[in-house]
C-alpha cells in the first residue's frame, strides 16, 4: 500500500515540475536561440549570391547561397572562427549558419 502512495506522490511532484519547467521555456524558436546565442534582430540580405556558410570563415563549407530581400535573423554576439562572420537563420529556406556581416544590412 505505500509504495502506491510514493508512487502517486511521486508521479504527482514530476506533472508539476514539468508544468513548471514548460511554462519557464521561451515561447519561440527565435527566443530559444536568443537565449543561447544573445540578442538578435530582423534584417533583409543584400549582396545578390551571399554565402550561407556551416562555420564562421570563408573556409566552411557552403551551405547555399542567399539573394537580395531575402529576410533573415541575425544573431550579432554569436560570431565565427572570422569574427567578420554571424550566426544567422535564414527564414525560407529554413537555415541556420553563417554569413559575412557586410552582406546584410
Amino acid at each position: 500500500m505505500k509504495v502506491r502512495k510514493i508512487s502517486k506522490v511521486f508521479m504527482g511532484t514530476a506533472l508539476l515540475m514539468a508544468l513548471t519547467f514548460a511554462s519557464l521555456a521561451p515561447s519561440s524558436n527565435v527566443e530559444a536561440h536568443e537565449t543561447l546565442y544573445g540578442p538578435s534582430r530582423e534584417t533583409t540580405i543584400w549582396v545578390k549570391g551571399a554565402r550561407l556558410r556551416a562555420t564562421g570563415s570563408t573556409t566552411g563549407t557552403v551551405l547555399g547561397l542567399m539573394y537580395v530581400d531575402e529576410k533573415i535573423i541575425v544573431y550579432t554576439q554569436m560570431l565565427g572562427e572570422d569574427t567578420e562572420f554571424n550566426y544567422i537563420h535564414r527564414l525560407k529556406p529554413d537555415m541556420w549558419g553563417y554569413t559575412d556581416h557586410h552582406n546584410y544590412n
